[in-house]
């Protein structure tokens, strides 16, 4: 049977109304035609496959489900003979590791925050045996556990106050974590034997808006020495101080009216005074921490433009959409992706990792570098402007 989706529609459900309890419906497939024969072994589009494969690492925090994520035990993943790969588990480790050989490119990983010593270990066992030799592997820690509105950040302050790390919630989440993430270093270091310090880039991250909390975790039991890398998310949005966390806090009514009337070309260009100023400094105050003093490389594990019109007032939101829209898709974002780049990389920076790579906009966040897997290239300015880097340094 052939279903016909319409670009306007957001996909296909499938409900089941009545089956044999004795002989149930099984092995529904969704097969997109042309790929009737090929989808068991490659199961990625060629369009996917091309888009991606001009970088050279992938961050699956996202395929992983790491926010929020319930995983205990490793018998509660998710594998390729799930009946789904967009549960709260995550995508099968399988097709991760999948997507790295096909392209050649490093895949980066992010543990569960409630991960089980066992788990860890399959993990990296499985990365051991299935990877390709060729690749590196980045290993970190949950994500954001400093960020209070995913469950990994309550998740370590428990934890951290019940071992007595400090008596302030906050400090107590931030030492747990750089204790849990030298513990899970060393299980991957175990399976990995001899090859361990050619194959593993054992990441140690925190808010790059906030070097106090750099100073709690590189520094508690010198958590600093089982690492090789601290990251940080350097997102950009043109509003300076008055926008440290991405229009978090919209109490100040004279800077939402402001922004009410202004053009996207004055975002722009807010942005582009933003980027040698106050985004350097964040880059350089970082640099300083990470690399003068405790001697690791300075990464970017999220980054890019930060835009969310989620924050205004109901009848704002949808003039808010339209001007961060028009943002997003403007033809100058190119120019200033680059311009961005280079000055991370000036301040010292090596690797960027741009969230995300497709994601349509919305209220909640002008992410995606593409808005739809098979958008035009010559719209999307901010792809263009991550190639414009990439093929820069190719040629340096």
């Amino acid at each position: 049977m052939t279903v016909d989706v319409q670009p306007d529609q957001t996909g296909v459900f499938l409900r089941i109304l009545e089956t044999n309890l004795d002989n149930p419906i099984r092995n529904i497939r969704f097969i997109m035609p042309g790929f009737e024969h090929t989808y068991q072994t490659q199961p990625f589009h060629p369009l996917f496959l091309d888009r991606l494969s001009k970088f050279n690492t992938l961050r699956f925090m996202d395929w992983g489900a790491t926010n929020n994520s319930p995983l205990v035990n490793w018998a509660d993943r998710t594998t390729i003979n799930s009946a789904t790969q967009t549960s709260n588990q995550g995508v099968a480790l399988e097709y991760m590791i999948q997507l790295a050989n096909t392209l050649k490119i490093n895949p980066w990983f992010n543990i569960p925050a409630e991960a089980s010593d066992d788990y860890v270990r399959q993990f990296a066992t499985m990365v051991r045996d299935q990877l390709d030799p060729s690749l590196r592997v980045y290993i970190e820690y949950s994500n954001e556990v400093w960020n209070n509105i995913f469950s990994q950040a309550s998740y370590v302050s428990q934890q951290g106050l019940a071992l007595g790390l400090d008596s302030n919630g906050f400090t107590a989440g931030l030492r747990y974590y750089a204790q849990r993430s030298v513990e899970i270093f060393k299980i991957w270091e175990e399976v990995f034997g001899q090859s361990s310090s050619q194959r593993l880039v054992r990441v140690l991250a925190g808010q790059g808006a906030n070097p106090w909390t750099t100073e709690q975790i590189l520094g508690w039991n010198d958590a600093y020495q089982y690492a090789d890398a601290y990251a940080i998310a350097p997102y950009f949005d043109g509003f300076g101080d008055a926008d440290q966390d991405g229009w978090s806090d919209l109490n100040d009514v004279d800077m939402v009216d402001i922004t009410l009337q202004m053009t996207p070309d004055q975002i722009i260009d807010n942005m582009l005074l933003e980027i040698p100023t106050e985004i350097k400094q964040m880059f350089d105050s970082n640099y300083a921490i990470v690399t003068k003093r405790y001697g690791l490389d300075l990464l970017a594990y999220e980054g890019g433009s930060h835009l969310t019109s989620y924050q205004f007032s109901a009848d704002q939101q949808a003039q808010m959409h339209d001007l961060f829209l028009a943002v997003n898709q403007s033809s100058r974002m190119r120019d200033l992706y680059k311009a961005y780049l280079d000055q991370w990389q000036q301040s010292g920076g090596i690797l960027f990792n741009q969230f995300v790579d497709v994601n349509a906009s919305t209220k909640w966040g002008y992410w995606g570098v593409l808005e739809y897997q098979n958008q035009d290239i010559n719209t999307a300015p901010k792809y263009l402007g991550l190639m414009d880097f990439i093929q820069a340094q190719s040629q340096a």
